[in-house]
């Protein structure tokens, strides 16, 4: 059956994640330059608790990027999403989820606050997947076609081949660049995944 990628981009993924209490109760310090850059945006309203240092301490109200635990409370939240709209996390990988119905499936890949879908080709279908994460997080951004960007890679999909094709081209011009390889013919690394292996 012929496949579909998409890509979903969940907006301010940490800051949605629910924060438990014994995180809550943890304080930060900020250092001078993230100072600087609050007092900025937030027009001097925390200036009288800046200490000498230039620093602030806080009190963690939500999670933010940065935060040692943040990654491991918002995968628990994603899983939580996924679990309630009957997907199964992958034996073989905790960041990918599997949802089979009938003669459909679809494969999510995680990365932070990147969802990279590989799905039956049915529109129908993919709006379901996109739906339950709009539902979830509302502030989503939906980028498909047969060519997308992401983390630095291009996934390309070969309707004729029947297959996903990932490749890094700004990645392997820098290596080339660096080691000064010059001379030879590119030699492409085919990598078979199979579905049950996942």
């Amino acid at each position: 059956q012929d496949l579909a990628i998409f890509k979903v981009d969940i907006g301010l993924a940490f800051m949605r994640t629910p924060i438990s209490d014994d995180v809550k109760h943890k304080w930060l310090k900020f250092d001078k330059k993230v100072v600087e850059l609050l007092l900025e945006l937030e027009h001097d309203k925390y200036k009288d608790y800046v200490l000498k240092d230039g620093s602030v301490i806080v009190e963690m109200d939500k999670l933010s990027y940065g935060y040692v635990e943040a990654a491991h409370y918002w995968w628990e939240e994603l899983k939580d999403k996924f679990e309630k709209d009957d997907y199964a996390v992958s034996k073989k990988d905790k960041c990918v989820f599997i949802k089979r119905e009938e003669d459909k499936v679809s494969f999510c890949a995680i990365m932070v606050d990147d969802c990279l879908f590989v799905c039956t080709k049915d529109n129908e279908w993919i709006e379901q997947q996109i739906l339950m994460l709009k539902t979830a997080f509302q502030e989503v951004t939906v980028e498909s076609g047969d060519v997308i960007g992401l983390v630095g890679m291009q996934i390309r999909m070969d309707h004729e081949q029947k297959q996903v094709v990932i490749t890094q081209p700004k990645h392997v011009k820098k290596i080339i660049e660096k080691f000064e390889v010059t001379k030879g013919a590119p030699t492409p690394a085919l990598v078979k995944l199979m579905i049950n292996d996942i």
